[in-house]
């Protein structure tokens, strides 16, 4: 107590009257916290009630400074002293608080305005005209609420509920800020609001704060949800009332199921506060639960929440793979726990940060029982959410030899199409149909631009499912499915074979709807626009037993239906099975109904009865019709018009083609088209050719000015350039003959036309013109045209849909008749072949077609053919195209298949060959035939030449990565073309060269085509019998054993084919003199091969009888007894199992990897099958063989019973899904969490990332790694020392904790562990400020002074342990400002550790003392 104010305490009650006065004057004037003070210890005791004055000038004083950050805490003083005055301080800040809402009232949500008792606050608005106040004005009063809230005391007041309903309300303001600082006042108001606001009021701004897409407003939600429920409602009317909604669970479904880790971690509380808390019977969607049996379900629930978390929150592979019965269980009828649940526990795992748990949770969903997938019924949510398109991730489309059938194959792809169909077909009601139906057109149209396969997939087992139930569903509802629907209708998907796939599904589900038939037609139409009228064709049986029902009669009379337009009934009329003739006569659209039933190509027999009509309306002064007629074939001899007739046309078509404007040239174009589709069908003429080129001069000759105010000019000039080029190319076809001259058409050809049609009829006519003409001209002309239009095709990329003008490219260029023309063309003819085969790396039917090109010119006149010098290096870059198990390349064959078995109405149905013609493999084969066919020598020297000169390019003796699997493909096929060419076509070969590769190739199988070509070259080449059985006796134990057993192979391969006999006997017995010592040497691969090759000798001489000496035959006859008696005789391949006859398996089917397949235990060796060869193929090309086709390998592999099976049968399938559960019994679960103890502090910072360290307590170790850059031994670092609770850890840059290899090793670390950025270049500074802060700073590092790591070592509570760089440690400026430095004994030869593992034994050390 002051003297001033000691002095006052006597003096009178006026004079203290008088001080007061004089105080609040200064106060007001300039208050400074001595005479605040004063101020208030004078009140004590004093009667305020009889000086009202004091009271007004100290709440004036309080009001003015209300909005003054720096003078809160004296208002806060006179609010403590005088309690009258916090009543009309809350009172003003009422009315600030209003007069802000009435300022910002759109930035609230509005749903809350609504929700909260608005009455009030429309009375207050009314009132605050002048009382608008700034957010950050609007802070300063929250945080003086806070310190009301906190430091004052007293009963609640009317006003305290009103503040309390304000804060509800700005909880939905779209300002985070002001929100969170809302949200952490009404920590201190739940007790009163539980007991003063309506329960339902609560509940509706809990959930229209959870429906928001503001994240911080659904942060709220869950904390205020948390907070409520940590009341204690288990008595609570409301509550009991509130969980029998399914909302209330679909609501917590949606947390548990979020991205955020925070929201999945208060989702996990709130759903175990509410299980404690129920104190009903409930039966809904979501939950069933039964009083009489609530600790059993508390334990089913408790056990799934702790799947939750290993899953969800903290996770754990090895933990989840122990639970995966429990999982999986969960997707059952007879579970405790509704099957929702057990899709939402799923779905988080595929949205797991580590690879590994997405693979294990996709097996979990593909091991569910089939009969029980119709459960997701009630997890359509998450179906759409995350189960869908995750299955439809394309990595899971993997293509692999099946088990079954030994065939490149992609499992998924049925396990997927299935997976959906059994989803579907078990569901009961039609609503269920619906419902999935609608989720999974959802799905397919939000991901319509996602990978084709795995969309068509699904739409088939959608499509199965609903016609494989128990009847047939026609549920779905227009207005509803079909919005998604036409979405997909629009979809392209890549390549013709998934557009006919997906489009055919798409237009079959049209036959699921309940039937509605202008809806019908509607779609119907829509569907026409975007892909035609051939579908419709396919599907007539299908479309016009759906519409059976329907009369036609009164459809086409408008009765019933109402009016439907000539689009609905031409429609109607194509698809019914009904007689059309009565109800077309009657129409009063006759002639434009029947134009479009004629381009639709849907009645062409029934419209022969109106033949002569047809026949009129070409010469029609509608240009509907003749629009409309431009796009129908004219198949019917009967609908063509006379020659006459067509003539006119033409007449039309030359005036119209030379007019100026826009509209003439645009009717011009369907007329032109009309004509071109007439013309090619009728006996009409033009009188010569010249006709035509000469139209070419005056086409399009007066349209420059329409060319430069239309802006879509360029696009109609390149449809009539089309339809002139179809002109020409069908005249040429009618006109030519074997004489004809080719110039004058190419001067009119432009290679420069970015148009499809045009392009093609181009180069077909010059394809035609190469057939008929016997000797052609002008070859250098047309190979340079056809040069330059691949080059403008290239420029702008090679177009899906332009692929006959692809294949019709590469037809002409390799016309045997421009290969063998004599031109000087060859350049132009290699540049383009490698273009072809480059571009063949992503195109199909590109390689086919070259290569049956090629084929049939070697065919043609093989000796010319074979002197060319550019042909060598197509055919090797050809062969080497890898294309066997690309995806790209696969799967189209493997869902054509799909197709043709499940979709296709035509049992004869092969769509792969009907779109891309032979498949790929059918080039390899073509390929091999061409090698195989080799007659001359200098050809294949030339092949080889080209092969060893390119070491650089294909590394086939120095391999650049010795396990890469591309690279030992590509050796392989080098050396399979080198061991057809390896007869007595190819004499000039290095030996030496080959048998240097015997010790320095890492692969196994390359191995084995160097050793078939040495010994096939050893014929030629017998003083190198000699040198390896001399290398072999003399360095035996030298040699590598990989060039041993292939020197004994080798020669063996080359003995067994000697004659007479008595050679073989001296060679076999020399050779003896190196395999029996090497049966005994101690290195086991020499051993073990030398073993089995006495086998194979042993039955090499018992076959032939061959006459050895005696003694050597008593020898090895007792080493073959005693292999065959071994016990790895039955285990191993042995003996001829492991060889192979050089000249008998000289066929193409072992050259191109059958023997290799044979020899070896893997199943992914690429080799051509029989089948293949017999397929493609043709005579001509089997009668220049060289050596046979050849049978497909047999196989050898020992089953657990020691029979023989083949190997494939053993192989695991792509996705391999786990067993489904057969038992009942629940596996042990670690419980590290405890998920079913722990509820989260819901006022904990959420705004922070380390959500999890704030529910345990955590030391006040900081642990400094900014000199650490390694982001694994950071995350190692991370995962540390959240485990032993450090209270901080700082980094070099706080980004790191988002490379995959931090988080990979942190696992889920990164989201607890509070961490900050500290710069390498500021650690120093750092290490300062805590120092000033009171902490020990700590070195771990090995110093001459450095303390050791032992238990007399304590550490201080506030310590701070610097770590060093991974090599250099502790930098020497820093290690001046450590206070001291502590090293761990090390009794070991390497002097230091792992970075990661020395922090963990210092922070244990430290962690044991304080936590």
């Amino acid at each position: 107590m002051s003297s001033a104010l000691l002095i006052a305490k006597y003096l009178g009650t006026e004079k203290q009257a008088e001080l007061i006065g004089n105080l609040l004057v200064d106060i007001q004037e300039e208050p400074t916290n001595n005479n605040v003070e004063i101020l208030i210890e004078l009140l004590d005791g004093f009667d305020l009630d009889k000086y009202p004055q004091f009271y007004n000038q100290i709440l004036n004083i309080s009001k003015e400074k209300l909005l003054i950050e720096n003078e809160l805490e004296i208002i806060l003083k006179f609010v403590y002293k005088i309690p009258q005055l916090k009543h009309d301080i809350l009172e003003r800040m009422i009315q600030l608080l209003y007069g802000y809402i009435k300022e910002q009232i759109y930035y609230f949500n509005q749903q809350l305005i609504k929700l909260i008792p608005i009455s009030i606050v429309d009375e207050k608005i009314a009132d605050t005209a002048a009382d608008s106040i700034t957010t950050d004005e609007l802070i300063l009063l929250f945080r003086f609420l806070q310190s009301l809230f906190t430091k004052t005391t007293g009963s609640d007041t009317p006003l305290n509920l009103e503040i309390d309903y304000l804060l509800l309300l700005f909880l939905g303001i779209n300002d985070k800020n002001v929100s969170g600082i809302s949200s952490k006042l009404l920590r201190w108001r739940m007790d009163s609001i539980c007991q003063k606001i309506e329960g339902q009021l609560i509940w509706d701004i809990i959930f229209t704060l959870e429906s928001t897409n503001l994240e911080f407003h659904k942060s709220h939600a869950y904390i205020l949800w948390l907070r409520y429920l940590n009341t204690g409602l288990i008595e609570n009317n409301t509550f009991q009332t509130i969980i029998q909604n399914p909302d209330y669970w679909m609501a917590l479904q949606q947390g548990l199921i979020s991205d955020s880790h925070v929201y999945r971690k208060f989702s996990l509380s709130i759903l175990q506060v509410s299980l404690i808390s129920i104190n009903t019977n409930l039966k809904n969607d979501y939950i069933v639960w039964r009083m009489d049996d609530k600790q059993k379900y508390l334990n089913e629930w408790s056990r799934y929440m702790t799947l939750y978390e290993i899953i969800a929150i903290d996770t754990s592979l090895n933990q989840a793979e122990a639970g995966q019965n429990d999982i999986t269980g969960l997707i059952s009828p007879t579970s405790l726990i509704p099957s929702s649940w057990g899709w939402c526990l799923l779905s988080t795992g595929l949205q797991a940060t580590l690879e590994s748990v997405r693979k294990f949770t996709l097996r979990l969903l593909l091991s569910i029982p089939l009969e029980n997938l119709y459960l997701i019924k009630h997890g359509l949510p998450i179906l759409e959410r995350a189960f869908l398109p995750n299955l439809m991730n394309a990595s899971n489309l993997n293509v692999k030899i099946t088990s079954t059938n030994d065939k490149l194959d992609c499992e998924y792809a049925y396990q997927l199409k299935n997976y959906i169909c059994n989803m579907v077909k078990n569901l009961s009601t039609d609503q269920e149909f619906q419902d999935i139906t609608l989720s999974i057109l959802r799905v397919l149209a939000d991901l319509k631009d996602s990978y084709g396969p795995s969309r068509i997939l699904v739409l088939h087992g959608l499509y199965d499912g609903l016609n494989q139930a128990k009847n047939t569903k026609q549920v779905l509802q227009y207005g509803i499915h079909d919005i998604p629907l036409l979405v997909l209708f629009e979809k392209k998907c890549e390549g013709e074979i998934y557009e006919r796939y997906h489009q055919t599904l798409n237009l079959r589900l049209l036959l699921n709807f309940k039937l509605d038939i202008k809806s019908f037609l509607s779609k119907l139409n829509k569907f026409t626009k975007h892909n035609g009228f051939e579908l419709l064709k396919e599907n007539h049986q299908l479309l016009a037993s759906y519409i059976k029902d329907v009369p036609i009669e009164k459809f086409m009379s408008n009765q019933e239906f109402g009016d439907c337009g000539p689009e609905y009934k031409a429609l109607f009329l194509g698809i019914t099975d009904k007689d059309i003739s009565s109800v077309l006569e009657q129409s009063k659209d006759k002639d434009l109904l029947l134009a479009k039933l004629f381009a639709s190509g849907l009645k062409t027999t029934e419209l022969e009865k109106f033949d002569s009509r047809l026949q009129e309306l070409v010469l029609s002064n509608d240009i509907e019709i003749i629009q409309t007629l431009s796009q129908a074939e004219f198949e019917l001899s009967g609908v063509i018009p006379d020659n006459e007739d067509i003539s006119k046309l033409w007449g039309t078509i030359t005036m119209e083609i030379q007019s100026n404007e826009y509209r003439i040239l645009e009717e011009c174009l369907y007329k032109f088209r009309l004509f071109n589709q007439i013309y090619k069908h009728s006996t009409f003429q033009f009188e010569s050719i010249s006709t035509i080129i000469d139209f070419y001069k005056i086409m399009l000759n007066n349209s420059y000015e329409t060319s430069k105010t239309s802006r879509f000019f360029y696009k109609l000039k390149n449809e009539i350039l089309g339809e002139y080029y179809s002109t020409l190319n069908i005249t040429f076809e009618k006109t030519a003959n074997a004489n004809n001259s080719i110039s004058a058409i190419i001067d009119v050809l432009n290679p420069g036309i970015a148009q499809n049609k045009a392009n093609y009829n181009m180069v077909n006519l010059l394809y035609h013109y190469l057939e008929i003409a016997e000797t052609p001209d002008s070859i250098y002309q047309i190979v340079e045209f056809l040069s330059e239009l691949w080059f403008n095709l290239s420029a702008t990329r090679l177009k899906l849909q332009a692929l006959p003008l692809h294949l019709s490219i590469i037809k002409t260029f390799f016309h045997s008749k421009v290969v063998f023309s004599g031109v000087n063309v060859s350049d132009m003819l290699h540049k383009f072949g490698l273009s072809i085969i480059e571009n063949s790396k992503v195109r199909r039917s590109f390689l086919p077609t070259l290569t049956l090109c090629l084929s049939n010119c070697q065919i043609e006149n093989q000796k010319q053919f074979e002197s060319y010098q550019w042909i060598p290096e197509l055919l090797v870059k050809a062969y080497l195209i890898y294309q066997p198990k690309a995806h790209f390349f696969i799967l189209p064959i493997i869902l054509a298949n799909i197709y043709d078995n499940q979709v296709a109405i035509n049992s004869n149905s092969s769509i792969y060959y009907e779109v891309y013609g032979n498949e790929e493999i059918s080039a390899r084969i073509n390929l091999m035939a061409i090698f195989n066919s080799i007659k001359s020598s200098n050809f294949a020297q030339s092949i080889y030449d080209y092969i060893i000169e390119n070491q650089q390019q294909f590394h086939l003796f120095k391999p650049l990565k010795s396990t890469d699997a591309l690279e030992e493909w590509t050796r392989m096929q080098l050396y399979s073309i080198i061991l057809s060419l390896s007869d007595d076509t190819l004499t000039n070969i290095d030996l030496d060269n080959f048998l240097a590769r015997l010790a320095t190739e890492p692969s196994p199988m390359v191995r084995s085509y160097i050793e078939w070509i040495i010994a096939l070259k050893l014929t030629d080449n017998e003083t190198y019998v000699d040198k390896l059985l001399n290398e072999l006796l003399q360095k035996i134990n030298v040699l590598k054993p990989s060039v041993v057993t292939s020197y004994l192979k080798i020669l063996f391969l080359f003995i067994q084919q000697q004659q007479p006999a008595n050679k073989e006997c001296q060679l076999l017995t020399k050779l003896l003199y190196a395999v029996i010592p090497g049966c005994t040497v101690s290195r086991k691969m020499i051993r073990h091969f030398s073993l089995s090759l006495i086998i194979s000798i042993h039955d090499e001489i018992k076959r032939k009888n061959l006459p050895l000496d005696p003694r050597v035959l008593d020898i090895v006859n007792n080493m073959y007894l005693n292999a065959i008696e071994s016990e790895t005789f039955t285990q191993y391949r042995s003996g001829d199992e492991l060889l192979w006859d050089i000249l008998k398996d000289l066929t193409l089917v072992n050259i191109s990897g059958g023997v290799m397949l044979r020899l070896s235990d893997r199943t992914d060796l690429d080799y051509i099958k029989r089948e293949n060869f017999v397929k493609y193929l043709s005579q001509n090309q089997i009668n220049l063989l060289k050596y046979d086709i050849g049978q497909d390998p047999q196989i050898w592999m020992v089953d657990d019973d020691n029979d023989h099976v083949n190997k494939v049968s053993m192989k695991k399938p792509i996705v391999t899904p786990i067993k489904p559960i057969t038992s009942e019994v629940s596996s042990f679960l670690q419980t590290k969490s405890g998920a079913w103890n722990t509820i989260m502090d819901a006022d904990d910072d959420i705004n922070t990332t380390n959500l999890r360290g704030s529910e345990i307590p955590r030391s006040e170790l900081i642990v400094v790694s900014s000199l650490v850059d390694k982001p694994p031994n950071l995350g190692g670092i991370c995962r540390l020392c959240d485990v032993l609770g450090a209270g901080l850890l700082t980094l070099h840059d706080i980004e790191v904790k988002n490379h995959i290899n931090f988080k990979t090793v942190a696992v889920t670390a990164d989201q607890w562990m509070p961490m900050i950025e500290v710069k390498m270049e500021n650690i120093k500074n750092y290490l300062l400020d805590k120092k000033r802060e009171g902490y020990t700073l700590i070195g771990l590092e090995q110093t001459d002074k450095s303390i050791e790591l032992n238990n007399d070592l304590k550490f201080p509570k506030k310590s701070l342990i610097l770590i060093g760089k991974e090599r250099e440690g502790i930098p020497g400026d820093l290690l001046a400002e450590l206070d001291f430095c502590v090293e761990i004994k090390q009794v070991g030869i390497v002097r230091s550790m792992n970075i990661q593992t020395a922090t963990a034994i210092i922070v244990h050390a430290y962690s044991s003392q304080h936590c």
